[in-house]
This record gives structure tokens, C-alpha cells and sequence, in this order.
């Protein structure tokens, strides 16, 4: 059996976040059985790096010395909107990342944002690459509920969207909304089995 973790996060060693580098990234999951890993830039790369650029071409070269074990997403900004639709087609077509990652509460979008994320998953569909959706956080303005990626597996039904954290305290969200639509996945880092 191939164990997968679905979400992680790596940065390097001047975000302050182990693992440090990929060899220690490898020794923690050839400890834990893990076979292969999909990773993002995590929170702590905001600020200077709010385009994510550093962080993205950190995990690009991770994958380079790891190619069956780490699998990047590119993380983009919305707001510098034409930034993050050229970061993606270059990011997929010339760097290896496998998809995409937003994070509605981080940056401050709705999930269903049309001017934000609608162009966002139009070129994940050219890209045929999955969108992954940090999900859950009910207190912060609603950006994150996992019922707003409805709108946008009903809008664009050929783009698999990986709702994260399964929807946190909002699981039972996420699993209605993937019910109603095939291309929805959700992903279950945070939770307990029971909630699974």
C-alpha cells in the first residue's frame, strides 16, 4: 500500500519550519511510512514573499532532488492576480508543480470569488492541474466556507478541487458539498477519525 500525505507544508530553514531541507523531509517520512508527500509554502512565508516566489522556487528544486516523493502545488495571491496566472503557467509547464493552492482566510478572498478565483480555475482547466482550497475557519469572514467551492465545481466540472482540511470545524459542509459534485475531493488533515 502507498501512503500519500496529502498536505504539508515546507519552506526551508529561513521560515523558521521543520523540516529544514529535503533530506530531513525524506527522514520523516521514511520514519512514518510515508511514501510521498504533496507540499505548499506554509503561512509563515507572508510578508516579504506575499507572491510566494521564493517559497515556490524552494519547493521546485525540493522536487527536483525528490521526484517520485515530493509533489509541489504552487501557491499564488489572487490580488496580484496577473502575477499568479503567469507564476501558475510557468510553475506547471517549466517547474513540475502538480497543482494549485489558495488560501481564502490568508489573503483575504471568497473562495467563489469570480474576479479572484474564477480566472484562477479557468487556467487549471487548461492546465488539466487540481485546485486545493485551505478550507474551514467559519470566524473569519466567511472566506472559507467549504460550501462556496460549489460554485465553483458547478462552473468549472471538469477541474478537480480538493477542499482542505476536509472544512475543519465545517466538515459537515464539506461533506454535503462534495456530494453534490463528482470533481470535488476532500482532503482530511485536522481531523479525528470519527469525523472521517
Amino acid at each position: 500500500m502507498v501512503i500519500i500525505d496529502g498536505h504539508t507544508h515546507f519552506a526551508g530553514p529561513e521560515k523558521g519550519l521543520p523540516p529544514n531541507s529535503v533530506e530531513e523531509l525524506l527522514s520523516v517520512m521514511d520514519a512514518n511510512g510515508i511514501d510521498a508527500v504533496v507540499t505548499t509554502p506554509p503561512l509563515s512565508s507572508i510578508g516579504a514573499d506575499r507572491k510566494y516566489d521564493e517559497a515556490n522556487a524552494f519547493i521546485s528544486e525540493a522536487m527536483k532532488k525528490a521526484p517520485n516523493k515530493i509533489f509541489g502545488f504552487i501557491r499564488v495571491n489572487p490580488h496580484f492576480l496577473e502575477h499568479a496566472l503567469s507564476s501558475i503557467q510557468d510553475g506547471v509547464k517549466h517547474k513540475g508543480f502538480k497543482g494549485i493552492k489558495l488560501h481564502p482566510r490568508n489573503e483575504a478572498f471568497p473562495i467563489n470569488s469570480e474576479e479572484l478565483v474564477f480566472p484562477i480555475a479557468e487556467l487549471a482547466s487548461k492546465l488539466k492541474v487540481p485546485l486545493l482550497f485551505h478550507t474551514g475557519d467559519p470566524d473569519t469572514c466567511g472566506f472559507a466556507q467549504p460550501t462556496l467551492v460549489g460554485d465553483l465545481a458547478d462552473t468549472y466540472p471538469e477541474v478537480t478541487i480538493i477542499v482542505g482540511h476536509m472544512g475543519k470545524r465545517l466538515y459537515e459542509d464539506a461533506i454535503l458539498v462534495a456530494r453534490w459534485f463528482d470533481n470535488i475531493i476532500l482532503e482530511t488533515s485536522f481531523h479525528t477519525p470519527r469525523e472521517i
